[in-house]
């Protein structure tokens, strides 16, 4: 998974980009004519989770920074992830938006399949909704997969040993979200 290929060793901006241009440049054509727009948490957490694929080195390391923000509830539901991108409350949510749409490429390829990513990609080419992608590709409704989604992230956090700091400015709000929903995995 990520949090293993990811290497702190940074690398040439030039060289990664001309090797990520080179490897996309077919994909683009084909999202281009795409009838539905793809989200951008899937395009990039997909050239996140392929990054460190063949070159370690051109890896981002954020594993510390996710478990973080994990513990304090930071991270998006998969519905709402693209307002990562595009309208951040917080310092580096673009960039943790990123890796987990790492992680949640990683999570589909573990518990469905890497053919589970295509056929949502398919999906998109027939001008589908996310839900009803999710829907009839993984058989949940976006709010089972954030579900599974943040309980396979909470053990992915335990079995990499981080030990997450919360944010002080978080603690309030996650002890009322504790008291009304102990069962939530986000918390």
């Amino acid at each position: 998974g990520c949090a293993r290929i990811f290497a702190r060793e940074a690398a040439s901006w030039a060289a990664k980009a001309a090797a990520m241009a080179t490897r996309w440049t077919p994909g683009a054509a084909s999202s281009a004519s795409m009838a539905a727009p793809v989200p951008r948490w899937l395009t990039e957490g997909l050239s996140v989770f392929e990054e460190g694929r063949d070159r370690p080195r051109w890896a981002r390391g954020f594993e510390r920074e996710i478990a973080d923000h994990f513990a304090s509830g930071r991270l998006l539901p998969v519905g709402q992830l693209d307002f990562g991108f595009s309208k951040p409350k917080y310092p580096n949510q673009i960039l943790i938006s990123y890796f987990q749409g790492c992680l949640i490429a990683t999570y589909i390829k573990e518990k469905w399949s890497f053919d589970a990513i295509l056929s949502i990609l398919k999906g998109y080419g027939d001008n589908k909704s996310t839900p009803r992608i999710f829907q009839e590709v993984l058989g949940q409704s976006l709010e089972e997969f954030d579900k599974g989604f943040f309980e396979w992230l909470g053990k992915w956090v335990e079995k990499n040993g981080y030990e997450p700091s919360i944010a002080p400015d978080r603690i309030p709000a996650l002890q009322l979200a504790c008291e009304a929903d102990p069962k939530d995995p986000r918390k």
